[in-house]
């Protein structure tokens, strides 16, 4: 018998320094290498994008806008081993203007690297 015991916080943990860097430095590709290949991106107020390919041309469109400085805290995070769920509240900012929201992510293991399955984000700033 093994166990799937692990601490979902410190996986997190591992993950969200690399991809707030990638969004930092202005790098959509691998910034979107932190989604699966068949992820799907719900964004506020916006079509679903599907597959990664199209969500770096999303997260693209966020770097052309300034929008680099990415905070993220999750605020509750469970899994069974195969999947992870995870709320998340946020900040992305240009400088400028400071977007705040919420988001729902599932996390799911590709090649053996957690990665984002289906991720919805919410705006709470108007």
């Amino acid at each position: 018998m093994f166990s799937l015991a692990f601490d979902l916080f410190v996986l997190k943990a591992g993950i969200e320094p690399a991809r707030r860097k990638a969004l930092a430095k202005g790098d959509a590709k691998s910034a979107a290498n932190y989604y699966t290949i068949d992820a799907v991106f719900m964004p506020n107020n916006a079509p679903i994008i599907t597959g990664r390919d199209s969500i770096e041309k999303a997260l693209a469109g966020f770097i052309e806008g300034g929008f680099t400085k990415l905070n993220v805290e999750s605020t509750w995070l469970e899994g069974c081993g195969e999947y992870l769920l995870d709320t998340e509240k946020w900040t992305l900012s240009n400088g400028e203007v400071t977007l705040i929201g919420k988001s729902l992510i599932v996390w799911k293991k590709e090649n053996g690297i957690w990665k984002m399955y289906k991720d919805m984000i919410y705006l709470d700033t108007p």
